[in-house]
């Protein structure tokens, strides 16, 4: 086979089959471009690296006896690519780039390596046991383990070079430390792999719910099975770490193995549309979030081991909502008997942000969010959003979910029927407020005024024309509405 006919077959078809009798020799070199798939079926084997080699710059899968005498420049993997191969003792450069000033959770495809020969800077590995990241470098880089790294000047590529690990590999959990029983763990191969492949792990000692670090959003998302955040499908992309939990003391680990390896990166997640799912999406200057809420029989409103996903705690900008203990949840599977549930924002920035419901598929039951501090109550359905003032001195607990009940006031609070609230000559007026507090906001929610009421008649200017939001607090009894003032 010549040279220049294969380069033109990867160039014309998506996919490349290789059925030659006696595989690759030595004066072959092979580029499996970006977006091409390549299947070799007979052996592949590299003896000089100077005018036979493998560049995978796509995907590869060598399905029989594989060889690379040319050692570690004899197969390379560039950053993005797959290589699936079965046979032990192949030898390869596996690439990772490392974007600028950006956290990655990366692991290791190669025996174990000693990082610091391609990268001069820190990284870190998660002790559960003591909930620490202690500094890795100067160490030898560990199979089936995640590594935590930045760069921060610019970016880098790593490269991984040595013996591609293949067969099962095991990593040691730890279980009830400081970490709440989380381990950073890594997929092991030069090639992506699929969580829903059952026979591809042993997940035996741990939840089967899965954590990555989104480095675009600089937040976790995560995947129950069900349902994911951030688009987290099944796939876990070659050099990736990822985070499990572990849920015995029993002795093992956890397991993944060849069955799991896959270069059909475009695997589905969703088999069906899941029913009752509620999908919120926070957005802002500071950054986005996320949350899944949904029911599910058998589920409850407390946490459900192997089904809810914990929060992990991103960037400044944090969107959860709470189990019936007070648990902080990414995605909440719950009794469908729920009526309330808590749902909490956090920010270090003050300004304006939006909640848009990006999934909506409860078909009988009705769902309203509560803004707490403003009193509003909004209906939701697909697509509709609510924009809203936050500042950084605010209590996480703003907003509640009520399923299937229309919020009438605020918590236990209780409405007081005496106090009259109006506008004239271009001024607010409270009637009866004696001893209550009084919050004024604007429609974002951004508190504009807020003051204990000294007599009965207060009256307080506003700083311009608009519609605001008055809401008195007297006796733990609490009073809302809506006033335009107009001069």
């Amino acid at each position: 086979m010549k040279r220049t006919t294969l380069f033109l077959l990867v160039a014309v078809f998506a996919t490349i089959s290789l059925f030659a009798q006696e595989g690759v020799k030595n004066y072959a070199s092979i580029k499996i471009r970006s977006g091409t798939y390549f299947v070799a079926s007979n052996n592949m084997n590299f003896t000089n690296a100077a005018t036979g080699n493998l560049t995978i710059q796509g995907a590869a899968r060598l399905e029989n006896a594989n060889a690379n005498a040319a050692g570690n420049s004899g197969i390379t993997v560039a950053n993005g690519a797959n290589l699936l191969q079965n046979s032990d003792g192949v030898n390869a450069t596996v690439k990772q780039e490392i974007i600028a000033d950006r956290w990655h959770l990366i692991s290791n495809p190669v025996a174990p390596f000693d990082l610091s020969t391609t990268f001069l800077g820190n990284y870190y590995l998660y002790e559960e046991k003591n909930d620490a990241w202690p500094n890795a470098a100067g160490g030898l880089m560990q199979n089936n383990r995640g590594y935590l790294i930045k760069n921060a000047d610019n970016a880098t590529t790593l490269s991984f070079k040595g013996t591609l690990n293949n067969g099962d590999m095991l990593y040691p959990l730890t279980f009830d430390g400081k970490g709440n029983s989380y381990n950073l763990v890594g997929n092991p191969y030069s090639c992506a792999i699929d969580w829903s492949v059952e026979e591809g792990f042993d997940k035996s000692n741990i939840s089967g719910v899965m954590y990555v670090w989104d480095g675009t959003q600089a937040q976790y998302g995560s995947n129950n099975g069900d349902a994911s955040t951030f688009n987290v499908g099944n796939i876990i992309h070659a050099n990736q770490g990822f985070i499990v939990k572990a849920n015995s003391t029993a002795t093992g680990g956890f397991t993944v193995k060849n069955a799991a390896k896959t270069i059909d990166l475009a695997a589905p997640f969703y088999k069906n549309t899941l029913a009752d799912l509620l999908r919120i999406r926070l957005s802002g200057e500071e950054g986005v979030d996320e949350v899944v809420i949904y029911f599910k029989e058998g589920a409850t409103e407390n946490y459900d081991l192997g089904i809810d996903a914990d929060k992990f705690f991103g960037t400044s900008v944090s969107l959860y909502s709470l189990t019936g203990e007070g648990k902080p949840m990414a995605i909440n599977a719950t009794s469908t008997t729920v009526k309330t549930i808590p749902l909490n924002f956090t920010s270090t920035t003050d300004g304006n942000y939006t909640l848009r419901v990006n999934e909506y598929t409860f078909t009988t039951d009705i769902i309203y969010i509560e803004d707490k501090l403003t009193g509003t109550v909004e209906l939701l359905s697909e697509n509709v959003e609510y924009t809203f003032f936050h500042a950084s001195e605010n209590t996480a607990d703003r907003f509640v979910l009520h399923f299937n009940s229309t919020p009438t006031a605020i918590d236990e609070f209780e409405e007081i029927s005496n106090i009259t609230i109006f506008a004239a000559q271009g001024k607010l007026n409270v009637l009866n407020a004696q001893n209550a507090n009084i919050q004024v906001f604007d429609l974002l929610g951004k508190q504009i005024y807020s003051a204990w009421a000294n007599s009965n008649a207060e009256q307080i200017e506003l700083p311009e024309n608009a519609i605001y939001i008055v809401k008195t607090i007297k006796n733990n009894k609490i009073s809302t509405k809506k006033i335009m003032i107009n001069n």
